[in-house]
């Protein structure tokens, strides 16, 4: 009974990994296109996705830990077991179940990683930028506007070619 509750919450762990990727992807293209609005729909689905995963984690967490004492697995709280290692004291079956979910979900979370850390990249590059041209409105727009370009010309008498660009004498 207990595998067959584990599989079904390494199922659920995976759909929902999927539908976090599927929205770390979404935001990615509503960084770029700088769709606030749907930046925030993005975030709160995320917030509530997160919130789902951590409570079906736990879920996990409780199934291994009854699976553990119903094949009688010994192991030190200190150091719990991991999926690949409970996967050896299954039948072959169970154990090709266990090892393939697990590779699943591993690869879902390396994507969803690294697909957050570029759109993270990316929010930080776009706060340079928009840094800087803070920076450079607020220089244009300073009360010493007057000394943007400095003050060091000076105003000279006429040479008498008022107007020409060449002088004709060679």
């Amino acid at each position: 009974m207990s595998f067959d509750s584990l599989e079904t919450v390494l199922k659920r762990l995976i759909s929902l990994h999927r539908n976090l990727l599927d929205l770390v992807r979404e935001e990615r293209l509503f960084l770029l296109s700088a769709n606030i609005s749907e930046l925030k729909e993005i975030t709160l689905s995320k917030e509530l996705l997160l919130s789902e995963i951590s409570k079906i984690e736990k879920t996990r967490i409780l199934v291994v830990d009854e699976l553990i004492e119903e094949l009688k697995i010994s192991h030190q709280e200190s150091n719990p077991i991991t999926l690949l290692q409970l996967s050896e004291h299954l039948n072959e079956a169970q154990s090709k179940t266990i090892r393939t979910l697990h590779t699943t979900l591993k690869l879902l979370i390396e994507q969803i990683r690294e697909t957050g850390k570029q759109n993270m990249e990316f929010i930080q590059k776009s706060l340079g930028v928009f840094d800087e041209i803070k920076r450079d409105i607020d220089r244009l727009t300073s009360k010493h506007r007057g000394d943007l370009y400095g003050k060091t010309g000076s105003l000279q008498k006429s040479t008498g070619q008022n107007g020409k660009l060449f002088s004709r004498q060679g």
